[in-house]
């Protein structure tokens, strides 16, 4: 019985001394030896190849071959960049102290990957992301502490990951519920390389496919084909998280998105990358302000070559049958972030029935100013994405065959050219046009600064008025004349109309003026009745004005006007929504009075007595009214 009671007294002793023997060596997290040596070693390799600092809250071996990472981080200034809320390593083979571990197995659940843009638009933390001595030399790194030395791997996976963008002045925006699976087999009579072939899937919205292999000798990635597709549409919004939801809804973006690659990647040397990539969009569409923009197809296709490192071939081309075809061709710098266009071709072809093939938010944008024609724009330069106010390079636009709508009044163009040229943040331009039977041309800069201060001038020369009303009314006009004009105006375009100044004239001959409404409701207040007037024949109206362009108006300093039975002169405003406030002095002339000269001269001859008229209401229907104790001197 003592020596069962011995027997029973040593297990139990032997029990309470093994147990936390044990619990020391399996159960506490990161405090072994052999734990300590498992993740001196992940931070080893990590370290010797990134910048970034490498941490984690604790670490747990659980024998025989399984690793828990908990509290996985990246930091880079002082920001961390990547985490991982558990990093499960299964190992290839037993762990002991001294020798490297051979992962075979990665899992990483909770991994959040954040890009932040500073205030000077650069990546926080990513900028520097390799170390210098490896971009230099992929050799560089110590024996023990290679990829190859700890990585067998056949199989990672990420699960419920999570990727979040912020820029300097934005909301984040954050793609949730990544998942991931990839399959790393060894790539027979080929060592070194691994098959890479896998999915990421975050449902509705977006959905990859990998195949291609990895050596992790010398961190080459090929890529045999990688596909991903996206599908944006309303209804999907719902499965994102409210900041997502909000910043998609600011600009609704929808469409059926196709990337593809190809090509070979250095990990240690990203930018050293060769091959391509295609995006394909389709039956796409976004809105910017209030504008929608829809279109059929955008398809781009990015080269990245061997002998130019430093540019990447592009080639874009965006189709809105039958309204709209765009080509571009040049190359981009993703180090200065330079686009390099060596030629843009846009032609637009907008005709009354092509309406039909708009929806309703793009006809009602549309129909109040009714535009119509051939539009053919093109352009060569560089545009420093980062800085697009420094754009260089030039452009023109030519248009044909165009009307659009102001109010009441159709303005057509049969020919509209302009030619730019942009240097030094200044855009210089000259323009030139056959309208109405006339000419017009001008020039005009724009400093592409803040607010972008516009100087521009103006000359027409012949344009008929007759030709507008015909468009109008498709008959014969009530009233004609040849108008000539020129002068400038000055403003900032990102504060117009409030910042609009400027001054011109416009002269008008071979007119017939007696039935334009101001004119006809002057005539019969002088002639005190109406139905006695009648329209001349002939075109030998005449009229001149000088005006200042006000934000609101125009302000008439001085305007004189003869037709065959009276003569005008008078000042006042104009305004932009035709609103008249003027003052006239007119009266009626002789009947065989010399009509040539100027009005103070013709008034002095007048037989009866020169009164001042008051005119409001508006161009369409003005109210004619005598000034009080307004008799004209």
């Amino acid at each position: 019985m003592k020596r069962i009671v011995k027997i029973g007294f040593s297990a139990t002793a032997l029990i309470v001394v093994a147990l936390p023997v044990i619990w020391l060596y399996i159960g506490r997290a990161g405090t072994t030896e052999l734990e300590q040596w498992i993740g001196r070693q992940i931070v080893g390799v990590l370290q010797a190849h990134i910048t970034p600092r490498v941490g984690f809250v604790s670490l747990d071996y659980q024998a025989p071959r399984t690793v828990v990472v908990d509290g996985f981080t990246l930091t880079a200034e002082d920001q961390p960049i990547i985490t991982v809320a558990r990093l499960l390593l299964e190992l290839a083979e037993v762990p002991r102290t001294g020798k490297p571990i051979q992962i075979q197995r990665i899992e990483l659940d909770g991994l959040d990957v954040r890009v932040v843009t500073g205030a000077d638009g650069e990546l926080v933390g990513w900028q520097d992301f390799i170390q210098p001595t490896v971009l230099q030399d992929s050799g560089s790194v110590p024996e023990g502490q290679r990829f190859s030395d700890v990585l067998v791997l056949r199989h990672v996976e990420i699960r419920d990951g999570e990727f979040t963008y912020q820029g300097a002045a934005s909301e984040p925006f954050t793609l949730s519920d990544i998942n991931m699976v990839l399959n790393t087999p060894p790539v027979s009579d080929q060592p070194g390389w691994y098959a890479l072939g896998g999915t990421l899937r975050r449902e509705p919205l977006l959905a990859v496919e990998l195949d291609g292999r990895i050596n992790l000798d010398t961190a080459l990635l090929d890529i045999s084909r990688l596909e991903a597709r996206a599908s944006l549409r309303q209804d999907s919004y719902q499965t994102l998280g409210q900041a997502e939801r909000s910043l998609l809804e600011r600009y609704q973006p929808q469409g059926e998105l196709t990337v593809t690659i190809q090509g070979q990647v250095p990990l240690h040397r990203p930018r050293a990358a060769t091959g391509q990539a295609r995006l394909d969009l389709q039956d796409a569409g976004v809105t910017l302000g209030k504008i929608p923009l829809q279109f059929d197809s955008l398809q781009v296709r990015l080269e990245a070559l061997a002998d130019q490192p430093e540019w990447y071939p592009l080639a874009c081309t965006l189709k809105r049958e039958p309204l709209l075809a765009v080509k571009l061709a040049g190359r981009i710098n993703p180090d200065t972030a330079v686009l390099d266009i060596s030629n843009l071709d846009a032609r637009a072809s907008l005709r009354k029935e092509n309406y039909d093939t708009l929806d309703q938010a793009e006809r009602s944008l549309l129909e109040p100013y009714q535009p119509q024609g051939e539009l053919t724009l093109t352009m060569q330069g560089q545009v420093p994405l980062r800085q697009p106010r420094a754009v260089t390079g030039r452009a023109r636009i030519d248009l044909k065959d165009a009307s659009v709508l102001l109010g009441k009044t159709f303005l057509p163009f049969n020919t509209f050219g302009l030619r730019l040229n942009a240097a030094d943040g200044v855009a210089a331009m000259e323009y030139e046009a056959t309208l109405l039977g006339g000419q017009g041309s001008g020039q005009a800069t724009v400093r592409l600064d803040a607010g972008h201060p516009i100087d521009m001038s103006w000359n027409v020369e012949d344009v008929r008025i007759e030709e507008t009303l015909r468009l109008m009314q498709q008959d014969q006009p009530q009233y004609a004349g040849r108008v000539r004009s020129e002068g400038g105006l000055r403003g900032q375009l990102t504060s117009l109309p409030d910042s609009l100044s400027g001054e011109g004239s416009v002269d008008i001959d071979q007119a017939r003026l007696m039935n334009l409404p101001v004119v006809k409701n002057l005539l019969a207040m002088v002639a005190k009745a109406k139905s006695r007037i009648g329209m001349p024949a002939g075109a030998n109206d005449t009229a001149h004005a000088d005006f200042t362009l006000k934000p609101d108006h125009l302000d008439v300093t001085e305007a004189e006007a003869i037709t065959a039975l009276v003569a005008f002169r008078g000042k006042g405003r104009i305004g932009y929504d035709g609103q008249l406030d003027l003052e006239v002095n007119g009266g009626m002339l002789e009947k065989f009075q010399d009509r040539l000269g100027k009005v103070g001269d013709l008034l002095k001859k007048m037989s009866d007595r020169v009164v001042t008229y008051q005119v409001r209401g508006t161009l369409s229907d003005p109210k004619v009214s005598v000034k009080p104790l307004g008799l004209g001197k």
